[in-house]
């Protein structure tokens, strides 16, 4: 009961295909992130080792605290080693794609794009999937 009191923020993550869409909402302490970060690798796992995208809609997050951030970055060192095609970003300002750039340097290894409107960013994500030519 005591984790449901401490942990703080929201999430959706959703499985379609190839392709992982997840939305977050509100400010995330650590509890919050592991609990997003441990769904996150469900749903990778979901995938059986076949490539993927994924489209992180991060215009209702308001922030994440220095702990949370650090396990973020734990999450995308593992996301590197994982058939990720290419991942994209909406952000509603641009503070907090410049705190995520300069909290999450594991990000530098992926092939990402940082967006402000997110059908933009599944436009881009499925040009990157179409340029994979998967089966």
């Amino acid at each position: 009961m005591t984790d449901l009191l401490t942990c703080h923020g929201r999430f959706f993550i959703e499985v379609n295909g190839n392709h992982i869409y997840t939305e977050l909402h509100e400010s995330f302490n650590d509890v919050g992130v592991q609990r997003w970060i441990d769904d996150m690798k469900q749903a990778i796992k979901q995938m059986a080792g076949k490539p993927f995208t994924i489209l992180v809609n991060e215009t209702a997050a308001t922030g994440a605290t220095p702990e949370a951030l650090e396990l973020a970055n734990e999450y995308n060192e593992w996301l590197n080693q994982q058939a990720l095609i290419a991942k994209a970003v909406v952000y509603s300002e641009e503070v907090f794609k410049q705190i995520d750039i300069s909290n999450l340097p594991a990000r530098k290894q992926q092939n990402i794009q940082f967006f402000d409107d997110t059908q933009m960013a599944d436009n881009w994500l499925t040009e990157e999937l179409n340029k994979a030519h998967l089966p």
